[in-house]
C-alpha cells in the first residue's frame, strides 16, 4: 500500500500543480478541487453525497496533522454544490 500512496500522493501533486498554473492568482488551487469535488455529484443530482463529501474533507483535515478546519474550504464546497444544482436542473 506504500507503493499506491505514493503514486496517488504524486498524481495529486502533479494535478494540483496543473490546476495551479490555469487559476488566476486569487484562487487557491485548495479551493478549487473542493469546488470541483463538490459540483461533480450535484451535477449528477447526487447532492447527498457532495454535502458528505463537504463535511467528510472537513472533518478529516480537523484530525489530521497539520491540516485544520477551514471555512473557506466549506465555501467553495457550498459554492459547488449550487451551482451543480442550477446547472442540473437547467439541464435535467
Amino acid at each position: 500500500m506504500p507503493i499506491l500512496r505514493s503514486i496517488m500522493r504524486r498524481l495529486i501533486e502533479n494535478v494540483l500543480n496543473k490546476v495551479s498554473a490555469l487559476l488566476p492568482d486569487f484562487i487557491p488551487a485548495d479551493k478549487a478541487f473542493h469546488f470541483i469535488a463538490c459540483f461533480i455529484p450535484a451535477f449528477f443530482g447526487n447532492y447527498n453525497l457532495a454535502v458528505g463529501i463537504a463535511i467528510g474533507k472537513e472533518v478529516g483535515d480537523m484530525f489530521a496533522q497539520g491540516n485544520r478546519w477551514s471555512w473557506g474550504d466549506i465555501l467553495a464546497d457550498g459554492l459547488g454544490i449550487v451551482a451543480g444544482w442550477i446547472i442540473h436542473k437547467l439541464i435535467f
